[in-house]
Parts: C-alpha cells; sequence; structure tokens
C-alpha cells in the first residue's frame, strides 16, 4: 500500500543520506548492509545505547539456585516480529514439563489478517499449564519479575539493541536468544546466556528443549554475576560519551 511504500522510501533516504549512522554492535550494520547494499548507507559510527534502569547490588544472588521447574519469561510486546507465535509453538511442541514460561506485555494487531495476538496465543496455549499469559506491567514491576524468573527468553525475527537483554543482563539473569542482529553481541554464549541455531520454532523448540539441563551452568552464571558484568561492559557512560565527543568533533 501507498503509506507502506513511503514509509520504506523515507528510511531508505535517510540511510543513505545522513551524515552518519549510529549502531549500537553485533550484526546490526552487517544486516543493513546485507539488505540495502554497503553504497545505499551512509558512514557508520557504533556508539552503545546507556543504561538507567534497574540493577543488582554487588552481593546479588550470591546463594541463587534454579527452580525447578525451570522459569522462563518473555517480557515485550506480544508482537509477530519479537517471534511470540513461533516462541509459543516451541514450548507446546516439548515433551518435558520441568519448564515453565510466562508471557508480559502488551497486545499488538500482528496476528493473521491483522487480528489481536494476544487472542491467538491464548488460543495456541488453550489449557498448557506450563505457560502463563499475564497482562501488562510498569516498568518497575517489569524488574521485580525478571528477578523471579530463571532465565529470558528473546526469540525476535530481528532486532537493534534490545532493552529487553540489556534490562535482563543487567539484573543478572541470562538471556536465551536468537541470533539476530544486537543479539548476536549482547548475549555471549556460556557469559550471558545462549543463543538458538535459529529463528524458527524448531531453532526454539531445540535450545528450550536443552535449557533446563543446563541447570548447573546457570547457576554458576547467575553466582558469578557474568550476566550483570556484561551488561556492564557493554554500557559504559564514558565510552557512549567520549562517542559521541569524537563525532560532534569530527
Amino acid at each position: 500500500d501507498f503509506s507502506s511504500q513511503a514509509q520504506f522510501e523515507m528510511e531508505r533516504y535517510s540511510l543513505a543520506r545522513a551524515d552518519r549512522l549510529i549502531w549500537q554492535g553485533g550484526d546490526v550494520l552487517g544486516t543493513y548492509r546485507r539488505f540495502y547494499g554497503p553504497g545505499a548507507l551512509a558512514p557508520a559510527t557504533r556508539i552503545r545505547y546507556p543504561y538507567a534502569g534497574a540493577t543488582v547490588t554487588p552481593d546479588a544472588d550470591a546463594a541463587y539456585c534454579a527452580s525447578s521447574p525451570l522459569r522462563v519469561l518473555y517480557a515485550g510486546r506480544l508482537e509477530r516480529r519479537k517471534g511470540v507465535q513461533n516462541l509459543i509453538r516451541a514450548v507446546t511442541g516439548l515433551a518435558r514439563n520441568d519448564l515453565r514460561l510466562t508471557l508480559l506485555g502488551a497486545d499488538t494487531p500482528t496476528g493473521p489478517l491483522g487480528v489481536s495476538m494476544r487472542e491467538l496465543l491464548a488460543l495456541a496455549i488453550a489449557d498448557d499449564g506450563r505457560i502463563e499469559l499475564r497482562e501488562p506491567l510498569d516498568r518497575a514491576a517489569v524488574a521485580d519479575v525478571i528477578r523471579q524468573h530463571d532465565v529470558v527468553v528473546v526469540p525476535s525475527l530481528w532486532e537493534c539493541w534490545p532493552y529487553a537483554a540489556l534490562e535482563a543482563l543487567h539484573l543478572n539473569r541470562p538471556v536465551l536468544a536468537t541470533p539476530v542482529g544486537g543479539l548476536l553481541e549482547l548475549v555471549e554464549p556460556g557469559v550471558s546466556g545462549w543463543l538458538t541455531a535459529g529463528t524458527d520454532t524448531g531453532a526454539l523448540e531445540q535450545a528450550l528443549e536443552a535449557l533446563p539441563d543446563r541447570d548447573q551452568e546457570l547457576q554458576r552464571l547467575v553466582r558469578d554475576r557474568a550476566p550483570s558484568a556484561r551488561a556492564r561492559a557493554l554500557s559504559d557512560d564514558r565510552e557512549i560519551l567520549d562517542g559521541y565527543q569524537a563525532l560532534a568533533e569530527a
């Protein structure tokens, strides 16, 4: 439709004719170069996102033990681009019963033919007692819910540098994510979480099937506060300010 075409053309115009593109890390710039072609993008500079949300104290999680069943959280919009429909298919297809999934986020009209994604997911979940679909919460309450779970899952079809993952890491919870965009750098396997083999249902199901068996590794990561250390390294205020200072001087 004309509206979508106009929006896409405005994006292409901006990407090509900006003085500088700012990207945060991972495979974000590489994806844009592969999609648009290197000649269709302005010069790029990497500058991270700052973070001013909730964090953990230095002594947090010293006695952490993984839950049984393992508690996994999805916190974000219930949107097709976020991969929630694939996530539900993956969990309902699991043979094991030692994993629980909580979904927390606002509805969007991105189901087939523009229908409510929340209603679609509710139908897909049916009476599967391993999955809980909650109402949206404010930012402070979301931080509390993250801390009540063991792992945060980010099953997106595409992401740049998502705060959903960054906040989870700052709250010292590992992230299970699809290998797209900035997630390829935010999630360092065996340090801040794990990456799936792809974005499809099968890849998610395979990763979730193995997750409860990683309980000892999960316990070690959280007790060592490896996720929060990774988050701090990727959100250094001085580095961000220096990046913008260099950009202004240029």
